[in-house]
């Protein structure tokens, strides 16, 4: 009865506004049931709602600009490609969807806080868009002269801001492709209304005063982040956006407290991001947008479901055991990523952020910049690359495409499978560091010539160098000069070194024995700037209890099964097994 009642309320308020509205416009177009004609002209209001359609190259107003009064409120139901909004028309979308190539030309109102606008849109010569919701696809451009107010709402991939244009973002959310994300040209004006503004992670200062602002050039290695004044974290980085000097303006002004500590997106409504001391919990089912953000000190869990494309964090940590990240996930300015599981797609850039692979995939187009990378299982796609500044280290795990070791960069390789038939380019300036147990020359076995711990760099080029590396897994790389179609390339600039270990010799004399375990007690807790000795014995530079059970499995001079039936007498190195036990167990070891 009381649902009755709202209704009966609302269809009454509904036919109140009729007179006005039929005041206002000579001609109203309700579709359905009206027929939608080709264009509408002065003085006609069209309303679209579900189940109802706009055919393809409609105008709205003349397109002489000669009209007024023209209204286009889109509800519901689908528009096609080419909308067009001529001078004296206002379009109003609330819901549906609106197909590729729209243009709102001189004179004309855009209004959008719900529903869909497809690809390329281009706001031209001094229309004005309002953005408050919804979403609006690929390549959006600011005319000349236009005006943009972005409160909400999510932009796709390229957004154009063009000359004498008038940009200014509250909110929403912006993604990015390979090549960019924002570009504001010479002459335009592009302001962004928030806090906590920073550069490079450091606050910037002058705007403590709301209603403040300041004009801030970028340099080519800066990442400008901060919240959005609808309370939604954002980052813009010089690599994939461009602002011309001169352009870019902050604007200080009050954002909204911080939301709750768990949001659960399989039940609670989903933000456009997330902030300090925030956790964002992905399981089940749960699907996540595309172009979520994560703040400063917020976290990332997921355990199953599915996140869309352009996840971009700052200063976050991610844990991923399960479910799936979208392509072009950015992690940036000390970020923590965790793969135990699930998968992560193609265009992952990791700059200034660490990043642990235990398990699970990441797919094609993994980049590292000045970041470290340590792989102990699972795979990573093709076009793998380390750039400047970055470590990767593989323990294990498998590379079944190319990979890149970029100028600048430092791969040590311990383990994990690396493809024969793919190419491995180590350019000029890298370096390529292994460990094994045994290494071939051009054909002929080396193993015999290196002393234990000791790192050997080769110098020699257009041969073959093959090994068995710490694991036991074999690898293989054609040190090239020039390479070809699936050949390996070596850049004689390039360093290479191989190091002959044993796992588990801690003291690195060739032999595994109590000694070694007495080295593990002692860096028991403690990292090491050099992998496999002082108690490292996976090669992770950490000593726990993962490298006593390397220890333990290496060890050839003692039978350390107990049986059941008997009980031998304790000696020095059975006491000091025990207590190494002891000392796993007390801390409990984890992986996040």
């Amino acid at each position: 009865m009381r649902i009755h009642s709202w209704l009966l309320v609302g269809a009454i308020c509904f036919l109140l506004m009729l007179p006005s509205a039929q005041a206002e416009f000579d001609t109203i177009i309700n579709a359905p049931p009206d027929t939608v004609p080709t264009s509408i002209d002065s003085n006609t209001q069209l309303n679209l709602s579900e189940g109802g359609a706009i055919g393809s190259l409609f105008h709205a107003g003349h397109f002489h600009g000669t009209s007024t009064n023209v209204e286009v409120n889109i509800m519901g139901g689908t528009v096609d490609d080419y909308l067009r909004a001529y001078n004296g028309s206002t379009v109003n979308i609330s819901g549906g969807s609106v197909g590729n190539h729209f243009e709102s030309y001189a004179g004309s109102v855009v209004n959008i806080t719900g529903g869909t606008v497809g690809r390329s849109y281009d706001a031209s010569l001094n229309s004005l868009l309002n953005v408050s919701g919804g979403s609006v696809g690929t390549e959006f451009t600011a005319g000349f002269s236009s005006i943009v107010n972005i409160s909400g709402g999510s932009f796709d991939e390229r957004f154009i801001a063009k000359d004498s244009s008038k940009v200014r973002l509250s909110g929403g959310t912006f993604g990015r492709n390979y090549n960019f994300s924002v570009r504001v040209e010479s002459g335009s004006e592009f302001t962004l209304v928030g806090n906590e503004f920073r550069v490079n992670g450091t606050p910037l200062t002058g705007l403590e005063t709301l209603g403040t602002s300041l004009q801030l050039d970028l340099t080519d290695s800066d990442l400008l982040s901060g919240i959005f004044a609808d309370g939604t974290p954002f980052a813009f980085h010089r690599r994939d956006d461009s602002f011309a000097s001169g352009t870019l303006h902050l604007e200080s002004a009050t954002i909204p407290s911080i939301g709750p500590a768990i949001v659960n997106a399989s039940t609670d409504p989903l933000p456009l991001g997330i902030r300090n001391g925030q956790t964002l919990w992905v399981r089940d089912e749960a699907v996540v947008p595309h172009s979520f953000n994560l703040g400063l000190g917020s976290t990332l869990l997921i355990e199953g479901g599915a996140l869309g494309r352009n996840l971009e964090a700052v200063d976050a940590t991610v844990n991923i055991l399960g479910g799936s990240v979208g392509d072009r996930f950015d992690a940036l300015a000390g970020s923590a990523v965790n793969v135990s599981g699930g998968s992560i797609g193609d265009y992952f850039f990791a700059r200034d952020s660490t990043v642990t692979v235990a398990g699970g995939t990441i797919g094609s187009f993994f980049r590292a910049a000045d970041s470290t990378v340590d792989v102990f299982s699972g795979s990573l796609g093709h076009n793998t690359s380390a750039e400047e500044g970055s470590e990767v280290r593989f323990i294990g795990g498998e590379v079944p495409g190319r990979y890149i070791a970029g100028g600048g960069s430092t791969t040590s390789i311990a383990g994990g499978l690396f493809n024969e038939m793919a190419e491995f380019l180590a350019y000029e300036n890298s370096s390529v560091h292994l460990y094994g147990t045994q290494f071939e020359l051009d054909g002929q076995d080396i193993t015999s010539s290196l002393t234990y711990g000791s790192q050997v760099t080769i110098f020699d080029r257009d041969v073959r160098l093959t090994g068995l590396l710490a694991d036991g897994s074999p690898i293989t790389i054609d040190l090239y000069l020039e390479g070809g179609s699936g050949a390996d390339i070596f850049s004689p600039n390039a360093q290479l070194t191989i190091t002959l270990i044993k796992p588990g010799d801690f003291d690195q004399n060739g032999v595994v024995n109590a000694d070694d375990l007495t080295d593990w007690r002692s860096a028991y807790g403690t990292t090491t700037s050099n992998p496999f000795n002082s108690g490292d014995g996976d090669g992770d530079r950490d000593v726990d209890g993962s490298d006593f059970l390397v220890w333990q499995r290496q060890l050839a001079s003692y039978n350390l099964a107990l049986s059941n039936d008997t009980v031998p007498e304790p000696t020095a190195l059975m006491l000091g097994i025990f207590a190494a036990l002891v000392m796993i167990s007390s801390q409990r070891v984890s992986l996040f």
